[in-house]
């Protein structure tokens, strides 16, 4: 064990209760600020596998959005409550924000989001996975945003204006009035799309659909970690079972957890996949039900 940093007396009570023996911990950071550590524990002493720490590096950094984007909601809540008392349509956006925040809080997902933006706004809206696909839309007139099966040309000129400045991008051609790219760093997440209405946009009403963007990113970075969560354990499950690293019991205790029964017949199946193709296919079988994915060998 190494002595030759600064040590905090609480963490080192906790240490010693708890019994543990290894520790890891990686920071959580935004956009250069470090917003604090995430760690990890055993009460075995032994080395943290580098997949391990991949690992706990990619909860860190969706932890790390999660809170920078809450100081945002907050920071933004804040700002609408001091303009309430001044204008009206600052009033309506901090309505429409709290509504927004309700649905989060209340395990809601991307359609609740863009009905709520709908009515607030007066417009269609739809939105869009990280590969330009419909995830979900308010009204049929967003159908033709995607001639032939496809985003249209300006409203994908438009998408890359958006990652570029993080803000709303008018279209400018056929297809929604605005787009909001929604982002996670320099990941895109997915797409928010808004049409036509009535009277132009204001500046309330772009940041409206700036802060719908960023709680759609929320709502996808959550699901996102279960949904990983989730392939990471059935992952262990279908390896443990192959190679008998655990007793019969154990397994199927875990089993059960998921909803798998163990005792049926099951065909093994070894699928060759080029590195570049892995986490898709892998993606592709672990959401099918009747299956149990893992990744082997190189990553």
């Amino acid at each position: 064990m190494r002595d030759d940093f600064d040590r905090d007396p609480g963490i080192d009570a906790a240490i010693a209760e708890e019994q543990l023996r290894s520790l890891v911990g990686v920071p959580m950071s935004a956009n250069g600020e470090i917003l604090g550590v995430l760690f990890a524990a055993d009460r075995a002493s032994r080395p943290f596998a580098r997949e391990e720490i991949a690992l706990l590096s990619a909860f860190a950094d969706q932890a790390a959005v999660i809170l920078h984007t809450a100081r945002l909601f907050a920071a933004a809540t804040e700002a609408a409550d001091r303009a309430e008392r001044h204008s009206e349509a600052m009033a309506a956006a901090a309505r429409v924000h709290e509504r927004l925040t309700a649905l989060v809080l209340s395990g809601h997902g991307p359609h609740e989001v863009a009905l709520t933006l709908a009515e607030s706004l007066g417009r269609p809206v739809a939105v869009a996975d990280r590969d330009h696909r419909t995830v979900t839309r308010t009204s049929e007139a967003a159908d033709a945003w995607w001639p032939g099966g496809r985003l249209a040309p300006a409203v994908a000129r438009a998408l890359a204006r958006s990652r570029e400045s993080g803000h709303c991008a008018s279209v400018e051609g056929p297809g929604p009035d605005v787009v909001v790219a929604v982002s996670a760093g320099a990941e895109l997440l997915g797409v928010l799309l808004v049409g036509a209405g009535d009277a132009p946009l204001s500046d309330v009403e772009r940041r409206t659909i700036e802060r719908s963007g960023q709680i759609l990113a929320l709502l996808t970075m959550q699901s996102e970690a279960v949904t990983h969560a989730e392939e990471r354990v059935r992952g262990e499950l279908a390896l443990d079972l192959f190679s008998g690293a655990a007793d019969t019991d154990t397994l199927r205790r875990r089993a059960s957890a998921r909803g798998i029964v163990l005792d049926q017949p099951w065909t093994v199946v070894v699928v060759p996949v080029p590195d570049r193709h892995r986490h898709a296919t892998h993606r592709s079988l672990a959401v099918h039900e009747g299956w149990m994915a893992a990744a082997q060998g190189r990553a």
